[in-house]
């Protein structure tokens, strides 16, 4: 009953499943995002950190210890930390080629000034 009134409430359809998942979620990237600032004792390790979050989500989701769902839950946070750290470096390699390619170009338009101005 509590479900189907905050479905009518809020216009979107809840249940018990729905509420775990966004919480399973919501947890894995957390302690991805506590790792990398350094709240969670976990290294860089992908074994280590996977482990910790299967182990974390396992005991808190209730999953029983034959379940894969915190496996699944686990990947998924991982793989979405690994694009976006490997966006954000691609975003800064992209920037630092476009910083060398400006920097080639003022040196072209500088050596070609100083060409010009010899002319005269």
């Amino acid at each position: 009953r509590v479900m189907r009134h905050l479905g009518r409430v809020t216009g979107t359809a809840i249940s018990w499943h729905v509420l775990r998942h966004a919480w399973a979620t919501d947890f894995a990237r957390a302690v991805l995002m506590g790792v990398h600032d350094g709240t969670h004792d976990a290294d860089r390790n992908l074994e280590a950190m996977k482990a910790l979050l299967i182990e974390q989500l396992r005991e808190l989701g209730g999953w029983s210890l034959t379940s894969t769902m915190p496996m699944y839950y686990a990947g998924v946070a991982i793989k979405e930390d690994a694009d976006r750290l490997l966006s954000a470096r691609q975003s800064e390699r992209a920037a630092r080629i476009l910083a060398m390619q400006q920097e080639q170009r003022a040196g072209q338009f500088d050596t070609h000034l100083h060409a010009e101005s010899d002319k005269w």
